[in-house]
C-alpha cells in the first residue's frame, strides 16, 4: 500500500511540475519606405497586436531596425509538438488615408518574423509587400 501511495504521489508530482511552453514571436524591420504600422493577431490567445505610429491616421513611418515582440504565452494545448501556430499579419503605407490617393505610392517593407518556443529561435520567414494580410503557418518542433 505505501509503495502505490508513492507512485501516485509521484504521478502526482511528475503531471503538477510539468513545464508549459512558452512561445512567442519577435520581429524586425529590415526595410520600410512607407509603412506606418503594422499589426498581427494570431490563433491563441494574444489580443490583436499593432506597432508604429497610433495616431488616427499615422504619418511616421516605422524606422528600419526597429524590433518588437509579441507577450510570452503559455498554452499547454496548442504549444504540442506538430501543432500549428497561425500567424497573420498585415501593414498600413502612408499612401492610405484621408488625404491621400489609395496606391498612389506602393506598400514597401520587409519584416523579419521569429518564432520562438520556450525563449529558442525555431524558424524564421520574411513578412513583406507580398504577404500583407497573408496567415503563416508555424510548426512547433
Amino acid at each position: 500500500m505505501k509503495k502505490l501511495i508513492a507512485l501516485v504521489f509521484a504521478v502526482f508530482l511528475l503531471v503538477s511540475c510539468s513545464k508549459k511552453r512558452q512561445i512567442h514571436f519577435d520581429f524586425i524591420m529590415t526595410h520600410n519606405t512607407n509603412i506606418i504600422r503594422v499589426w498581427t493577431s494570431g490563433n491563441l490567445s494574444w489580443p490583436m497586436f499593432g506597432y508604429g505610429d497610433a495616431g488616427a491616421w499615422p504619418t511616421l513611418p516605422i524606422p528600419v531596425g526597429t524590433s518588437w515582440s509579441t507577450y510570452r504565452e503559455s498554452h499547454p494545448e496548442e504549444v504540442k509538438t506538430g501543432n500549428n501556430i497561425s500567424l497573420t499579419m498585415g501593414a498600413i503605407c502612408d499612401s492610405i488615408g484621408p488625404n491621400s490617393l489609395q496606391d498612389s505610392i506602393q506598400c514597401d517593407f520587409e519584416v523579419i518574423v521569429g518564432f520562438f518556443v520556450d525563449g529558442v529561435l525555431q524558424e524564421e520567414r520574411v513578412f513583406s509587400e507580398s504577404v500583407n494580410g497573408q496567415t503563416i503557418n508555424f510548426t512547433v518542433p
